[in-house]
């Protein structure tokens, strides 16, 4: 799956020294000491003889995760542990310290705890959708902060994970409108086929407060599921264009499109579909042809 993303230039290309760069970013930049003395703490303290293992598992994922492009959020689970580890080197720091100079522990201590707290608060809302879309966008904008992004798709004001956020609902409704002009004996055969496993989850989540049918998708993991029930003789599609449908389907007509304000834009304006006909046999049989693990 990572080498067909990767040789599909969907992702940002990202070389080693950004690819740690931007952990250290996602991380919080003031929590770098802590978790990064816990690789090393890890990896050559007496004390942390016991968890070399931790240390070495970052190592092989940081690089495992290079080689294959990775996206860089992939690596933060890894994390969890080494904040621990990084907790446990500053506090034998601070004891070292405290030695000499009795005052310098708790002084210390409190202005780590202070400063991390304060980055916290500022970063917050960037980590959390805590403020109307509005706010958000103005406070983004007076921080000077760019959208942040993974993949090689155009953005709106928003980062992509927070715009990634948007228009789902919106799309199961838009279907809902589409799937309701059919008539009764077309819609209990009609399938609904998405290009992606977030259409398809929008469908089967959002969709099933209208009455929509599960989804079906040749993308990643739902293409292992199958067409279903259906046939392909009728098929509610979304996304695509007219001419690559008219060479699988006899009859295709635009019947919706989908659309909200602060959506990712490659999911705003995608057409919705209605396609009869299949000139490739059976869905089930044609099924192979759909699958797309990228």
């Amino acid at each position: 799956l990572l080498r067909n993303i990767a040789h599909s230039n969907k992702d940002l290309p990202v070389g080693p020294w950004a690819y740690f760069v931007s952990n250290v970013h996602s991380l919080s930049d003031l929590s770098f000491p802590i978790w990064s003395g816990g690789i090393l703490w890890c990896l050559f303290a007496k004390a942390g003889r016991r968890f070399r293992a931790i240390g070495w598992m970052w190592i092989v994922a940081y690089v495992t995760f290079i080689v294959l492009k990775g996206k860089t959020y992939y690596l933060t689970p890894i994390y969890a542990p080494l904040f621990a580890a990084g907790a446990v080197a500053v506090e034998s720091l601070l004891e070292l310290l405290a030695r000499k100079r009795a005052w310098l522990k708790p002084a210390l201590g409190t202005v780590i705890a202070v400063l991390i707290l304060l980055y916290g608060i500022v970063g917050w809302p960037f980590a959390m959708p805590m403020m109307p879309v509005q706010k958000f966008i103005a406070y983004e904008q007076a921080l000077g902060v760019a959208p942040e992004k993974w993949e090689t798709v155009d953005l709106n004001l928003l980062p992509q994970q927070y715009a990634d956020m948007f228009g789902w609902p919106e799309m199961a409704a838009a279907v809902a409108r589409v799937y309701d002009t059919m008539p009764p004996e077309e819609r209990a055969t009609c399938g609904i086929l998405t290009r992606n496993y977030g259409e398809a989850a929008a469908i089967d989540y959002f969709g099933r407060a209208y009455g929509l049918p599960h989804a079906i998708s040749g993308h990643q993991s739902y293409w292992l599921w199958g067409p279903g029930p259906y046939t392909g003789e009728c098929l509610i599609v979304i996304g695509n264009d007219r001419e690559t449908l008219q060479k699988m389907f006899a009859s295709v007509v635009q019947a919706g499109e989908t659309y909200q304000q602060y959506a990712i834009p490659y999911e705003n304006h995608r057409s919705i579909w209605i396609v009869r006909g299949p000139k490739f046999g059976t869905l089930e049989q044609a099924w192979p042809k759909f699958k797309a693990w990228i």
